[in-house]
């Protein structure tokens, strides 16, 4: 088996699909793994890393997406998708829901495709839920953005009756 890790094509994605670490429990199963040159470079890591972890590297992303028996995305884009072969297995945000349409030419093939925001969520904690996941980062770099643009510090005990920080835009106002 041969899965491949593409270059996400979205505009602002600096994520990757897998990073380094994740990949020796799978070499160990006897998956083959090729990575396209420089698909974690945005997620901090190099074509380097992704060698020294077992995988191979390719600049040719038309046979990586002919040859890939799974392929593993972050933020799917149509156009990096419909190249894949007719046994491929594609896993990931597809935005199915969104725009359909992008998703026919692999429907077409037929590729399979499994999207993850349409896998059920449950109560039990699931390796699956990546999406919630994902809000809870953005919801921490929101604080941190936030913090970095407000002219005072943020209180380091808080309580269930609040803390004495005030509402940012009045702090702003009195500017």
């Amino acid at each position: 088996m041969l899965l491949g890790i593409l270059k996400e094509t979205a505009p602002g994605e600096t994520r990757v699909a897998l990073l380094p670490e994740s990949l020796k429990s799978l070499i160990a199963q006897g998956i083959a793994i090729t990575v396209e040159s420089g698909a974690g470079l945005a997620a901090g890591a190099s074509d380097r890393d992704y060698v020294d972890a077992g995988a191979i590297i390719t600049t040719n992303r038309a046979s990586l997406l002919a040859s890939a028996d799974l392929l593993p995305l972050v933020n799917a884009q149509a156009q990096a998708i419909s190249p894949a072969s007719s046994r491929a297995v594609v896993i990931g945000f597809l935005k199915p829901l969104d725009a359909p349409h992008a998703l026919a030419a692999a429907i077409a093939r037929p590729t399979t495709l499994f999207s993850m925001e349409l896998v059920p969520a449950s109560a039990a904690p699931s390796p699956w839920m990546r999406s919630p996941r994902m809000a809870t980062v953005a919801g921490y770099k929101a604080v941190i953005a936030a913090a970095d643009r407000l002219p005072r510090l943020f209180p380091m005990l808080m309580t269930a009756a609040g803390t004495s920080l005030r509402p940012a835009f009045l702090l702003s106002e009195q500017a």
